[in-house]
């Protein structure tokens, strides 16, 4: 290995001289970039830690025309669904050599479309997006003119064109309703999301495929467009309490809908799993440990991000156009105790 003067400014080329690589292998292994294997990146790695090696992000950035930044943007943050899912994706960004600016639209379409554009500013490479409940397909017009990569995860505004990363919202709401429906229920309440993001469409199409299976009317009046939070749940419930409505099960769109249910049974002095039943979509963290467990659908929130963050790189990555890609999750039934048997327990 040539010896290096250890005052001088490393760069990588004194990298690749002392180790008798090329500078391009030097770059990868530095990314560790998984094309390097792992002994040589290991070394390179080393010998750029004990020298003090700083990278020059600029000088990389210019002469790739590329910023190696990809821009994430969500409706919230503090939720464990979404922290998850970005554990995910920055676990496969880092793994490629990327890093990430967040952007959080706090469900609001005009500050989503000011990420956007903050982070088209910003030349990021890719974006990777979950709308917000207000989205409009306006917020999204510079970067389809742009031809900059763009993957949806969670929710997407499918008639865009642009690849997403779902789960399988409507045959997941189904095997939820499904459920209620053989444990004895005929008389079930979705508390529904907004008609203009697509998941709400979908978790509402499989709540009708159910009834209509097994010849249950499906009455518009049973189903309540309410919003995606806690605050949702809370009014929609106080509203059916309040026109002595309650039905028998409650299928909430998400399960800080079914959050804001809790709050409002507790407040009037009804018993969850007894006085009525309830069943989530999502199983966030406390859908295990509330009283009674939340019944809920299981998204596979880590595993979306990373499927997400993967499919943005390679299209990022691939000079050839890039075909519209739609990866679909399985979700699953999380069978907990807020869906008793009250009717056969009669």
């Amino acid at each position: 290995m040539h010896s290096i003067d250890a005052k001088k400014h490393i760069q990588q080329k004194d990298l690749a001289k002392a180790l008798n690589l090329s500078t391009m292998t030097i770059s990868k292994a530095l990314r560790n970039h998984s094309d390097i294997k792992l002994e040589t990146r290991l070394r390179v790695q080393k010998l750029a830690k004990d020298l003090g090696y700083k990278p020059n992000f600029v000088a990389r950035n210019l002469s790739a025309q590329k910023t190696y930044m990809i821009g994430v943007v969500m409706p919230k943050i503090a939720h464990s669904f979404y922290s998850s899912v970005l554990d995910g994706i920055q676990t496969q960004v880092e793994n490629s050599g990327y890093e990430i600016a967040l952007m959080v639209s706090r469900e609001s379409a005009a500050k989503e479309g000011l990420d956007i554009l903050t982070l088209i500013s910003m030349r990021v490479d890719g974006l990777l997006v979950s709308v917000s409940q207000e989205s409009s397909r306006e917020s999204f017009r510079d970067v389809k003119n742009l031809g900059i990569p763009l993957v949806f995860f969670d929710r997407a505004i499918d008639e865009l064109g642009f690849s997403s990363v779902l789960v399988d919202d409507r045959a997941g709401a189904f095997k939820a309703v499904e459920h209620a429906i053989k444990m004895g229920y005929k008389d079930i309440v979705h508390f529904a999301g907004y008609p203009n993001v697509d998941i709400s469409r979908q978790r509402q199409a499989g709540y009708c495929d159910a009834l209509e299976k097994y010849n249950i009317p499906v009455n518009n009046d049973k189903i309540i467009e309410s919003g995606f939070g806690e605050e949702a749940g809370y009014r929609s419930f106080m509203e059916i309490y309040q026109a002595n409505a309650l039905p028998e099960v409650i299928f909430t769109v998400s399960d800080s809908v079914a959050c804001g249910v809790y709050r409002a049974a507790r407040e009037v002095g009804l018993v969850i799993g007894k006085d009525f039943g309830i069943i989530g979509f999502t199983d966030i963290n406390v859908a295990s440990i509330l009283s009674p467990a939340l019944t809920t659908v299981h998204e596979p929130a880590e595993r979306m991000g990373t499927e997400a963050a993967k499919l943005l790189i390679s299209q990022i990555e691939n000079s050839e156009p890039f075909e519209k890609q739609k990866i679909v999750l399985p979700a699953e039934l999380a069978v907990r105790e807020s869906c008793g048997e009250l009717l056969i327990s009669d």
